[in-house]
């Protein structure tokens, strides 16, 4: 997302959020460290979602570990948030959550998507995963697809 905002010339101006309720995740996600073998497959989607440039211009690689330029972090908040127990925190023009609601059953889907519903500002959009969507959740009626192989959402009421 750093770097999509990035290229189009909105990264200074934007707030990204990372949370997880696993503090050792966070912690990883603020190193901006990764395997050398996953960057093939980064690459592959940044040139599907329309990387304007060299991906490889964006990381260095020393001793087989990638370090993303750290430029990307710097409008970058890290946060302990768990979607079960936790509420709302701000107002958020995009929201992804993928591969989350998957573990759960469907009162705690609703609750989660209640809350990601209370969060998203009108016209926002949601990104899940590709086996989740918003059809059978009591806020279905409040987006529209966008995408539906992607599971992307806009939020219209």
């Amino acid at each position: 997302m750093a770097i999509l905002l990035h290229e189009e010339g909105l990264l200074h101006k934007s707030r990204l959020y990372g949370t997880d309720m696993n503090e050792h995740v966070l912690k990883k996600a603020k190193m901006g460290s990764f395997p050398i073998e996953k960057m093939q497959l980064y690459t592959k989607n940044y040139m599907q979602a329309g990387g304007t440039r060299a991906f490889s211009e964006y990381y260095t690689v020393k001793n087989g570990v990638v370090q993303f330029e750290p430029f990307l972090k710097d409008n970058m908040v890290f946060a302990q948030h768990n979607l079960v127990t936790d509420g709302s925190f701000n107002e958020f023009q995009v929201i992804i959550c993928r591969n989350v609601m998957i573990y759960f059953n469907e009162p705690l889907q609703n609750h989660v998507h209640g809350l990601i519903y209370e969060s998203l500002c009108t016209d926002g959009y949601l990104g899940l995963g590709n086996k989740e969507g918003v059809v059978f959740t009591t806020h279905a009626s409040c987006y529209e697809e966008v995408d539906g192989t992607e599971t992307f959402y806009r939020k219209v009421k």
